[in-house]
């Protein structure tokens, strides 16, 4: 557990925390951000947004603090949200002001952490950059986003001197307090020619981690109709390129059949691949299969699911028949739900979630089928219209969902489901399943568990399911409080019917091996985990993992040795820089880290019976075990 309502604010005397109805966020280092309000007897409450992070629960912003970037006089009196939380964990939100001398349109704002502190991204009424002299910024999109390098990317309307219907949007990528012009409607459309021009811009833009800008345009000019006036871009300032028309054809659909509309909100990840919702045009297409998801990975482009294709895992005679909010991991894996028809399907069985593990198509989840981890004759609810669905970058999905069936009512009928890394859905929370939330307190969630999903953790937005596999929530727990919970999508592993530490490795004794406390022995993953949550240099920071790389890499040919040098390599650079580059506390962490991972290699390297040196190549991303934030 995080944090529960009532738990006293750190550093502020008498203050306790009450959260919000605003879902948790978490990053791929497992930080978690979070809303609360600082309440305290006879006093106004006072809102704040709040992180977790190495050094223990911070806050990143309060209301009625002074608004970095503006004047002195200003303060923020209130946050718009969701949050974005930065895999540097560095927090970005968007924020109301309050002060004197504030024109009616100058209240919005946009604001993002730095190593400095919090720095202003853009407000609303101050000049917009690229555009003429008088020009200013009106209004902006409510949802940010960020990317790993702590670039955001933004949609705003303009006001002022020669601005009309046609020249009053533009998109800008921002990082450390400087913007740039991305695209701005009226402007010529980049890879058409003279005449062709913006028309309209998404107000939701991604941004991947090379800083490309990837968003929704409409056209207009000469050659331009209703079947070719739609595009998606995707680049930097200056070098901006369509990377999808509406008019292309999809040459494995048959010949002239092409894409009939583009999709305004589709959905990126970090590498830059997209997933949106289209409809196709052209022979043989009509009202019952037209309807279609278009993935983009790497430059190459595929339909992962179309309506009147058979529904893989749904019996014969099962199509598609509708998609919901389709969301692709940064593996490039895609999961959606979608309603099916058949004449073999009931109406209490139409609907389930698939993923497409990039060309593979499996179902995952279907209404009317046996939900994991409940009682006999408990099967899955309705996913249509189902929204609260994610994927992360190991296409593990998780979501939340309602059951029916035997001995379910309001206090047990929804839970969070998730897949493990080898693929098995299992049962993560339901309301009325005890829970250990510290050591040997054991809670039972009530109600109101609160997921964030949008854009399933990539185009630089953040979700409450990351990467290695844990998942955050707001829920009501037994004594009546909202908490802030985090999981990690293993379940009740050890069968013992609770979720606990324990669970995180069922077949590990860490025997003392724990530095960390996350019920795992520690491991070179735990450490690099470590190094890169720490505010280091980047030099410093690349010769730390270099030697726990070499570790890994060691260890997984069988050269216990070798990653044994590895790693006190690694220890011998931390010590040196104990109180240095690297806080006592911090450097102490690590070295008994460090040391752990050298006696679990010892220990190996005397027990394992004498072999050749296994050549099997490293994977490209080890499974990295990220520690669960707990209590003190």
């Amino acid at each position: 557990m995080i944090v529960q309502e009532g738990d006293p604010v750190p550093g502020a005397d008498g203050s306790a925390f009450q959260l919000s109805n605003v879902a948790p966020v978490i990053n791929n280092l497992g930080d978690v951000a979070f809303d609360a309000r600082m309440t305290k007897p006879n006093q106004s409450d006072v809102r704040a947004l709040w992180t977790t992070g190495v050094s223990g629960l911070r806050m990143a912003a309060s209301q009625f603090a002074p608004a970095p970037g503006t004047d002195p006089s200003v303060v923020f009196g209130g946050f718009i949200f969701p949050l974005v939380l930065g895999d540097g964990g560095q927090v970005a939100f968007g924020g109301a002001v309050t002060g004197p001398g504030l024109p009616p349109i100058g209240r919005r704002g946009f604001w993002s952490e730095r190593a400095d502190g919090l720095s202003l991204v853009y407000l609303a009424g101050t000049p917009a950059v690229g555009t003429a002299p008088g020009i200013r910024f009106s209004y902006f999109t409510d949802w940010p986003v960020i990317n790993g390098a702590g670039q955001t990317a933004f949609w705003a309307k303009l006001t002022g001197s020669n601005v009309t219907s046609i020249s009053d949007e533009g998109v800008w990528r921002a990082h450390g307090g400087q913007q740039e012009l991305v695209a701005r409607e009226g402007d010529r459309a980049p890879g058409y020619p003279p005449g062709v021009v913006l028309k309209g811009l998404s107000s939701y833009p991604q941004i991947d981690d090379f800083g490309r800008v990837i968003f929704w345009s409409g056209l207009s000019g000469p050659g331009i109709d209703s079947l070719t006036n739609e595009v998606i871009f995707r680049g930097e300032p200056g070098s901006l390129s369509p990377i999808m028309r509406a008019g292309d054809p999809i040459p494995e659909l048959g010949d002239g059949v092409y894409l009939a509309t583009l999709d305004p909100f589709l959905k990126s990840n970090r590498a830059g691949d997209t997933v949106q919702q289209t409809y196709l045009g052209g022979p043989g297409i009509n009202n019952i299969n037209s309807w279609c998801l278009v993935v983009d990975r790497g430059g190459q482009f595929s339909i992962a699911a179309r309506e009147a294709d058979p529904a893989p895992g749904a019996g014969d005679g099962a199509v598609f028949s509708y998609f919901e909010l389709p969301a692709i991991g940064n593996g490039g894996h895609v999961a959606f739900a979608a309603s099916i028809r058949g004449p073999e399907v009931p109406l209490t069985e139409a609907s389930g979630i698939w993923l497409d593990r990039v060309g593979s198509l499996e179902l995952i989840a279907r209404e009317g089928s046996a939900a994991p981890g409940t009682e006999p004759g408990v099967v899955f609810g309705s996913f249509y219209y189902f929204i609260d669905l994610m994927v992360n970058g190991r296409g593990q999905v998780a979501f939340l969902a309602h059951v029916r069936g035997p001995g379910v009512d309001s206090a047990n009928n929804v839970g969070v489901w998730a897949t493990t890394h080898a693929g098995e859905l299992r049962l993560i929370y339901r309301k009325g399943l005890t829970i250990e939330v510290g050591a040997n307190d054991r809670r039972t969630l009530d109600s109101g568990i609160s997921i964030l999903t949008f854009a399933g953790g990539g185009g630089g937005t953040t979700t409450s399911f990351n990467d290695d596999g844990y998942l955050t929530f707001k829920a009501a727990i037994t004594d009546g409080f909202d908490a802030i919970l985090v999981a990690q999508t293993i379940a009740d592993t050890d069968g013992d019917g609770f979720l606990d530490p324990d669970d995180q490795c069922p077949d590990d004794n860490p025997h003392g091996l724990d530095a960390n406390a996350d019920g795992c022995t520690d491991s070179p993953q735990d450490l690099i985990a470590m190094v890169e949550r720490l505010d280091l240099n980047p030099g410093l920071k690349q010769a730390m993992t270099s030697q726990l790389e070499a570790a890994i890499a060691a260890a997984a040919c069988g050269n216990e040795p070798a990653a044994l040098r590895a790693v006190g390599a690694f220890a011998a650079l931390v010590a040196a820089q104990r109180g240095k580059h690297v806080s006592p506390g911090d450097a102490d962490l690590l070295l008994e880290l460090a040391n752990n991972v050298m006696t679990r290699l010892a220990t190996n390297h005397r027990s394992a019976p004498r072999k050749e040196p296994n050549l099997t190549p490293v994977p490209a991303h080890p499974q990295t075990a990220v520690p669960v934030p707990r209590s003190p």
